[in-house]
């Protein structure tokens, strides 16, 4: 009986799901915002042009102003993240001393500003395809005794992907007998 009812179980997902098929190939379903600080800033091209004002060996409090943010804005980088992104910027040597509150000390801070949309529809019968599409940006400064150190680093940019999976991705044994105890 129990083996009945699982069958029965497995055979109604898969008969919601080709139903399904038919009208989100048509009408995608909305498939939520992933975002990040999506007010700080007006849109990717505002934060760009902010960004396109700095320069390296402003103030620090000259940096948050062109950028109209304030620093608790910004997540602080440990003192290892700090002195790796120097190292691999070329804007340290060695024998620099990356310990914070000494002279000469490093300082960084990163924003993330994302925007990504996602919209969920059957690209067949048994394919689930998820569009999405924004931009997502990461906005790195460092510091070094109050003042840029070097240009800023604005990675990131247009997020245009497609995914696609089959059902039987999410529909394994484990999944489909599993839950239904």
């Amino acid at each position: 009986m129990a083996l009945i009812k699982r069958n029965l179980m497995a055979a109604s997902f898969m008969a919601f799901f080709l139903a399904l098929s038919a009208c989100t190939s048509v009408v995608p379903v909305p498939g939520g915002t992933d975002a990040n600080n999506e007010n700080y800033f007006k849109s990717a091209d505002d934060l760009r042009e902010h960004v396109g004002k700095l320069q390296a060996g402003m103030e620090e409090a000259a940096v948050f102003s062109a950028l109209e943010r304030e620093r608790n804005d910004f997540l602080q980088l440990n003192p290892e993240d700090v002195w790796r992104l120097a190292l691999s910027r070329g804007v340290v040597a060695g024998g620099d001393n990356p310990v914070a509150g000494a002279p000469g000390a490093l300082t960084g801070y990163r924003l993330r500003y994302k925007s990504v949309t996602r919209r969920h529809g059957m690209s067949s019968p048994i394919r689930i395809r998820t569009d999405e599409s924004g931009f997502s940006y990461e906005l790195t400064l460092l510091f070094r005794n109050g003042r840029l150190l070097d240009n800023p680093v604005l990675s990131g940019g247009a997020v245009n992907e497609v995914r696609t999976h089959t059902l039987f991705d999410y529909l394994t044994p484990a999944t489909t007998f599993g839950y239904m105890r």
